[in-house]
């Protein structure tokens, strides 16, 4: 597994790195700093790619990369990719404020994140890589 970061995400991904348990820490890696044309070509050697609601989902989905999106404040069905072999993670669409379209939420911890874990994202990924979607 390969973790990709935008400028000023350094500490994101150290944050993240420290939480892979002991037996996996060596099949987890930090992506080295890339420009656009190189996270691309990066993608491309990538079996699935799983991310929030940014732009790199786009390149992902554009490349022919399956993606596993995450999605909080925004709606999937304006911003995620579209076409087959994309999974959509939307918790609580239900909540009164969804969707609120904000990055950062105004009353945390964001109830429409509330039960999307690490754990839950995998077993999508698992899915789109057994062909199951």
């Amino acid at each position: 597994m390969l973790i990709t970061w935008g400028p000023g995400e350094e500490t994101l991904v150290e944050a993240a790195l420290a939480e892979v348990p002991a037996e996996l820490r060596d099949r987890v890696h930090r992506a080295p700093p890339t420009t656009i044309r190189e996270f691309a070509a990066l993608l491309d050697r990538c079996r699935v790619f799983v991310s929030g609601d940014t732009g790199p989902v786009h390149i992902a989905a554009a490349r022919g990369v399956p993606v596993v999106g995450v999605y909080g404040g925004s709606d999937p069905k304006r911003n995620g990719p579209i076409g087959p072999g994309h999974v959509h993670i939307l918790d609580n669409p239900d909540v009164e404020c969804h969707p609120c379209w904000q990055v950062r939420c105004d009353n945390p911890p964001p109830r429409c994140l509330g039960t999307i874990t690490p754990e839950v994202a995998f077993q999508e990924v698992q899915r789109l890589l057994r062909g199951s979607i």
